[in-house]
């Protein structure tokens, strides 16, 4: 069993400041309501490991004193950059509580009706992710120990690690495949997603005709989100290739991307 939404209240005609606040500032996608429940108003979104958050009308809306949702994020980098952000937007961003849990960082921010947010780091150990390694043996002909990944099989999309090994191209929704339980990979997952949600923003704000600086502050934000990701995947894909004993050829040709992204 897992958590799949928790709800939190707005009052009507919120749901522009939610998309600013959960879609912009946390970097959370926009789900589709059902037409029966849109008709409510509110809005739905959905974090890069699975949960959501539900916004629903009240009349009148009154904050919970202390009840909230927390989110997590891959890393410390991580938790700073979405606290700065949020700040820049003009939330209200308290770090006062950062190191008071011995298990994880944290901040407390206000959405813009009063409810509050946590974002903690490092995430739960509790992980959907079922690890999938292979067993020793041969890795793109030479012996291996099975310490390398060979593929990351996502909701959606498979990221081949090794073309030898993963021998179709293929998008799959089998919730049945293995899935690999790499942190720094899920974080590269995660980014991207994040960054999926603020386009969506960025492109709101550009059909509102919202002022020119913000928007491109907001783009500047999703390159440099997506500059990491790609890097983070260069290097693991680097380190994998020189533990493997890779021909010199191919760390050639990955160092030439990897410059490619400088």
């Amino acid at each position: 069993m897992r958590l799949h939404h928790v709800q939190v209240g707005l009052p009507a005609g919120g749901e522009d400041e939610a998309r600013r606040f959960y879609g912009e500032g946390l970097g959370l996608a926009e789900i589709p309501k059902p037409p029966e429940l849109a008709r409510r108003g509110g809005a739905w979104f959905g974090s890069p490991g699975g949960a959501e958050i539900h916004l629903g009308v009240e009349d009148p809306h009154i904050p919970p004193a202390r009840a909230h949702p927390a989110l997590a994020v891959e890393s410390e980098a991580e938790l700073e950059e979405l606290g700065q952000r949020l700040a820049d937007m003009g939330y209200d961003v308290d770090w006062s509580q950062r190191h008071n849990a011995s298990r994880f960082q944290r901040f407390h921010v206000l959405d813009p009706f009063g409810n509050r947010v946590e974002v903690v780091w490092p995430a739960p150990l509790i992980d959907p992710w079922v690890s999938s390694r292979p067993s020793a043996g041969r890795c793109q002909g030479r012996t291996c120990n099975g310490s390398c990944v060979r593929a990351l099989s996502l909701p959606g999309v498979t990221v081949p690690f090794d073309s030898d090994l993963v021998k179709e191209d293929t998008l799959t929704d089998d919730l049945s495949v293995p899935r690999q339980r790499n942190s720094e990979m899920t974080g590269v997952v995660n980014r991207v997603r994040r960054a999926q949600g603020q386009l969506g923003g960025v492109l709101r704000m550009i059909e509102e005709g919202r002022d020119l600086a913000d928007v491109i502050s907001q783009l500047k934000a999703v390159t440099r989100a997506l500059d990491k990701a790609a890097f983070t995947m260069l290097v693991g894909e680097l380190s994998k290739k020189a533990s493997c004993g890779a021909e010199p050829e191919e760390i050639a040709e990955l160092e030439r991307v990897f410059l490619s992204l400088s």
